[in-house]
């Protein structure tokens, strides 16, 4: 076998803790496996227990700030998460979710809603679902062409829910 690095492109962060969170990660989805995460899919059951552990390890807050209860990672360490999540079998689409949610509201987010929002994200307690309106669309959310009109006293969305993301198993 050549002992030549994987890969050879600047891309491809392949800092020294990536392989460690990636061993305790599987290790701890390993103790779970395929089979656990068939079965509650099959018995349309969440996969809370595995969901439990992941948050309480910190693997689902890995990349969000310490300050709100995060590992303060990036991305690179979530998407070792949940490449690592799906290769023991158990592809969880909140992982996913909280890939695209979590950042942003790190980000651009007010105090407040950070302060709500991120700790839950990072611990498993909070889940987000990600809505994708406009039936034209088809899942490019570049096209989404539904809207909120701010009425005062509230807003009044005008469109076509196409599809929602974390309402069954994960």
């Amino acid at each position: 076998m050549s002992s030549e690095a994987l890969f050879s492109s600047s891309l491809v962060d392949l800092a020294d803790h990536h392989r460690e969170l990636r061993e305790n990660v599987g290790r701890l989805v390993g103790k779970f496996g395929r089979r656990y995460y068939q079965e509650a899919v099959a018995n349309d059951r969440q996969p809370t227990e595995l969901w439990r552990e992941l948050g309480a390890a910190g693997f689902l807050g890995v990349h969000i700030p310490e300050a709100y209860g995060g590992g303060g990672g990036g991305l690179s360490e979530l998407n070792i998460a949940i490449e690592e999540t799906a290769a023991q079998g158990c592809p969880l689409l909140s992982m996913v979710i909280a890939s695209i949610v979590a950042p942003i509201i790190a980000r651009f987010g007010a105090d407040e809603l950070k302060a709500d929002w991120l700790p839950g994200i990072a611990a498993g307690t909070k889940k987000m679902s990600f809505a994708d309106h406009g039936t034209q669309c088809r899942l490019n959310t570049h096209r989404v062409s539904t809207t909120a009109e701010n009425r005062g006293q509230g807003y009044v969305l005008n469109g076509a829910k196409y599809w929602t993301s974390g309402i069954g198993p994960s």
